[in-house]
């Protein structure tokens, strides 16, 4: 699947995301859809914020550095994950 079908896909259901690079398993920037919270338990942090992960790769890119351009819409979907970060 592409970027840019997994973009039509989300805007056709009016789900937010955003572009971030979270350095998962594809060498181009990553789409993250918040999905919600989670208490965290611990006295340093309230809440874990959770996100799926849409990582890509750009089968034309040998290396990536993360600056400049936020991915073409050909870059293929690698791999989906959750991800948890505590603010």
């Amino acid at each position: 699947m592409t970027r840019e079908a997994v973009t039509e896909y989300l805007e056709t259901r009016h789900v937010r995301y955003g572009e971030s690079v979270m350095r998962g398993s594809g060498n181009a920037w990553s789409y993250k859809v918040r999905i919600g919270t989670d208490p965290s338990g611990r006295f340093d942090c309230a809440n874990w914020e959770v996100y799926i992960v849409f990582d890509f790769d750009n089968p034309t890119r040998k290396t990536w550095e993360g600056r400049g351009d936020t991915g073409a819409p050909s870059d293929v979907l690698k791999d989906s994950r959750i991800f948890k970060f505590c603010w």
